[in-house]
C-alpha cells in the first residue's frame, strides 16, 4: 500500500512553540510585550488581533466556605493570521504562557527567522521581569495510507513496533495508540521528550471509503533548573530543541520512508 506524507516533502500538520514563565504576568508586563506587536500587526501578516483570555483560573470563596471557579477574565493578547477562515498562525501572549503556532511551514530556516520576528521580541521583554521555567517545542506530522484502510500496515511507516501493540492493530485495520516519553539532560538541565503514535480514521469529505492516517507528535520541553533562559540564549534553546526533535523522529521512521521525506537518521536534512 502506498504511504504518503501530507505535504510534498515533509509530514508537519503543525508546529508549536510555548514558553512558561514561573508566574502570572501583570497586565503592565504583558501590555509592554504586546503593544509594539500591535502597532505592526497588519505589516506582519497578522490580520486579526484580539484581547487573550487569562490562564489564571479566580477562585471565589463564599461565607459558608464552599468555593466556585469565576468566569475567566482576559489579560494578555492574541494575533491570528487566517487564510479564507482558516487559521494557519497564532502568536498568543496570556499571563502565564507566551506560543506560536503555525500549520504552514517549509524549512527550519524559515520558521526561525519568523519566529526571531514575532516570538522573540515579547518573550525577551517577558523575561527582563519573569524567569521562565520552561520552553516547549511540538511537532505533528501526519502521514496517510492511500488505498483502503484495511491494507494499512505501520510498519510501513515505523522503524520498530511500540511496546505491547499487538499485531493484530499494528497491521491491521484498528485504530490504535502508543504514548510514552521519558527525561534525558542537556546544559545541566533536564529535557522532557514525549512522543506519541495515532493510528485513526481519516473521513474525507465525498469519500465513501474511509483512509487510515498514523500521526506522529513529538514534544521537546527544556525545564530550567541549572541556568535560566535570558534573551541571548532563547534562539539557540530552540535550535537544541529542534534539533533533538528531528533526531527522535527520524530515528522512528523507517529508512525507506526518511529518504522520501529528505532527512537522514540524525535528523539532518538533505539540501
Amino acid at each position: 500500500m502506498d504511504l504518503r506524507s501530507i505535504h510534498p516533502g515533509h509530514a508537519i500538520e503543525r508546529v508549536r512553540v510555548q514558553t512558561v514563565f514561573t508566574e502570572p504576568l501583570p497586565s503592565k508586563v504583558l501590555a509592554r510585550c504586546s503593544e509594539p506587536l500591535i502597532a505592526v500587526a497588519t505589516s506582519l501578516g497578522f490580520n486579526e488581533v484580539s484581547q487573550a483570555d487569562s490562564n489564571v483560573l479566580n477562585i471565589h470563596v463564599a461565607p459558608t466556605g464552599q468555593s466556585k471557579p469565576l468566569q475567566k477574565g482576559q489579560n494578555g493578547w492574541s494575533f491570528r493570521r487566517k487564510i479564507d477562515q482558516a487559521l494557519t498562525e497564532e502568536l498568543a501572549l496570556r499571563d502565564g504562557v507566551f506560543g506560536y503556532v503555525s500549520t504552514q511551514y517549509d524549512r527550519w530556516a524559515d520558521m526561525r527567522s519568523r519566529l526571531q520576528q514575532v516570538f522573540e521580541p515579547a518573550v525577551a521583554a517577558a523575561l527582563d521581569v519573569s524567569d521562565a521555567t520552561a520552553l516547549k517545542l511540538e511537532y505533528w506530522d501526519s502521514f496517510v495510507f492511500d488505498g483502503d484502510r484495511i491494507g494499512a500496515d505501520a510498519s510501513d511507516l515505523l522503524s520498530a513496533r511500540p511496546a505491547l501493540v499487538p499485531d493484530s492493530a499494528y497491521s491491521g485495520p484498528d485504530n490504535w495508540h502508543s504514548h510514552f516519553g521519558w527525561f534525558e539532560w542537556v546544559k545541566d538541565n533536564r529535557l522532557l521528550i514525549n512522543q506519541n503514535f495515532d493510528a485513526v480514521d481519516l473521513h474525507r469529505e465525498g469519500e465513501e471509503v474511509d483512509q487510515k492516517a498514523l500521526n506522529i507528535y513529538t514534544l521537546t520541553e527544556h525545564r530550567f533548573e541549572s541556568w535560566k533562559l535570558d534573551a541571548s540564549n532563547l534562539i539557540e534553546t530552540i535550535d537544541l530543541l529542534h534539533e533533538r526533535s528531528l533526531q527522535i523522529f527520524a530515528r522512528s521512521i523507517t529508512p525507506e520512508l526518511r529518504e522520501v521525506i529528505g532527512i537522514d537518521e540524525q535528523g539532518k536534512v538533505s539540501e
